[in-house]
């Protein structure tokens, strides 16, 4: 599912990343997203890393799924 499909066309289940041994279930009420413009339509909110550069290559950016799933926390003291 790439770019927006029907909300209810997919099954879709819990996707599980583990980081350093522990794992940070996410929930696809977490990473799929209705279209306002398109009510009924949904995206999904992951999104593919296409750097070519070495060092960029084997990167991962959790963004707005994971930020959405666990709490954040900014302790600028």
């Amino acid at each position: 599912m790439i770019g927006e499909s029907p909300c209810d066309s997919y099954d879709l289940g819990n996707i599980t990343l583990t980081i350093d041994q522990m794992d940070y279930v996410i929930p696809p009420a977490f990473y799929t997203q209705e279209l306002d413009v398109h009510p009924g339509m949904c995206e999904f909110l992951f999104q593919a890393n296409f750097e070519q550069e070495a060092e960029l290559k084997d990167k991962y950016i959790l963004g707005l799924p994971f930020i959405r799933a666990f709490m954040v926390l900014f302790d600028y003291n």
